[in-house]
């Protein structure tokens, strides 16, 4: 009904005030974000008037009456809830700390000044932490949680669940297929894009302007600062769920069953109890544990090995950087010289493999490298990796 609305009305119509009156600005704000992230069955005039009706409700702030209570940040187990509660709350896991979500009733908050150190300049009182933890609140933009309720919106369904699951025969398999993910990739990365492409987030430079606790003003400032946070951590948010989604989608069309049989025990048990939201807020190293598990699978066929670590590199960069690649492609090299005779062109594969090695030296594990070396009876390149 909003596309009609804007196709024949345009986006400052009485009949778009209206509908943004019957509807909210949430509402509106996550329709308009459809309306910009549908690839066909959209003009671009309609795309146009979706885009501005955005940008004109981005600046409404958006209060919550039942919300009022602070509380004390928890850790990811209580955050089993649906997603709609707990989904801006999750972005606290990522690098930056973030103090609002979108709103909900009988939400409670975290403490601002758990959240911001800084406040602590500004706040001087538990009655001033309350008031000010309010008011920064209560001045979430439209934009900040129109964002946040598309996300969950369209991730809800699996937000809270395991990935995968163990079978009677003791089969470890994925519970989600290729086309599903291909779905879920095909809302989230057009999302991901058109944050980026109209800048609906803004600018790195935005998120770094200091605070002010001297001003009349300062608790705009720290609302406007907590927003902006917030934004940032959405972002990550947003990326690293894209990335854990191409990765598992990328271990389904190669069996994941197959794959997941070159875990250990730990890890597979460990799977099966990770629900997809602690997989992309702290589950790194779980992912890392399943590429080289996938890598491993095709070690000796090279051209398989290139294919994949080029994919990996340009779907997850986070999860698989260039470094990863480098130990990876070394790792390669060093199984293929241990079935060569002993010749010149051996010695110069390990050599180049060590270069590889040392240029992404923080990722390797080098147990691994070193008992691959020995097993190969490679003493001098072994000593050339130790001394040099």
């Amino acid at each position: 009904m909003l596309r009609n609305i804007l196709l024949q009305f345009g986006s400052d119509s009485s009949h778009a005030s209206y509908f943004t009156q019957l509807h909210g600005l949430v509402n509106v704000g996550d329709m308009a974000l459809t309306i910009l992230r549908t690839e066909c069955g959209a003009s671009s005039a309609v795309k146009d008037s979706a885009l501005r009706l955005f940008f004109m409700l981005s600046n409404e702030k958006v209060r919550n009456r039942h919300s009022v209570f602070p509380f004390r940040a928890g850790n990811l187990s209580q955050w089993s809830s649906p997603v709609s509660e707990s989904l801006s709350d999750l972005s606290l896991q990522i690098r930056s700390p973030l103090f609002s979500s979108t709103p909900q009733q009988q939400k409670r908050f975290h403490s601002a000044r758990d959240s911001f150190p800084e406040m602590q300049q500004i706040l001087s009182s538990d009655e001033t932490s309350l008031s000010s933890e309010i008011q920064t609140y209560a001045s979430m933009s439209c934009r900040h949680d129109a964002l946040f309720l598309h996300f969950s919106r369209i991730v809800g369904n699996l937000w809270s669940k395991p990935l995968c699951q163990l079978l009677p025969d003791n089969k470890l398999v994925s519970i989600y297929g290729v086309d599903e993910l291909e779905w879920l990739l095909n809302q989230l990365t057009p999302f991901k894009r058109i944050i980026e492409d109209y800048k609906l987030i803004g600018n790195i430079q935005e998120y770094v302007q200091p605070l002010n606790g001297d001003t009349p003003n300062s608790h705009i400032e720290v609302a406007s600062h907590s927003e902006r946070r917030s934004l940032l951590s959405f972002r990550q948010l947003l990326s690293l769920t894209v990335e854990v989604l191409m990765l598992w989608k990328i271990l389904c069309e190669h069996q994941f069953h197959v794959i997941a049989t070159l875990l250990s025990t730990q890890n597979r048990s460990s799977l099966t109890a990770t629900n997809f939201c602690n997989i992309v807020l702290s589950g790194q190293q779980l992912c890392a544990d399943l590429i080289t598990c996938l890598v491993r699978h095709y070690l000796g066929d090279n051209a398989t090995t290139t294919v994949l670590c080029n994919e990996l590199r340009d779907c997850c960069p986070s999860l698989f950087s260039v470094d990863d690649a480098n130990t990876t492609k070394a790792t390669e090299m060093i199984e293929e010289v241990r079935r060569l005779p002993p010749c010149s062109a051996r010695t110069e594969i390990l050599a180049e493999a060590v270069k590889l090695l040392k240029m992404g030296i923080q990722k390797i594990n080098l147990p691994v490298i070193c008992q691959l070396l020995y097993e190969g009876k490679n003493w001098f390149i072994l000593l050339l990796f130790y001394f040099y």
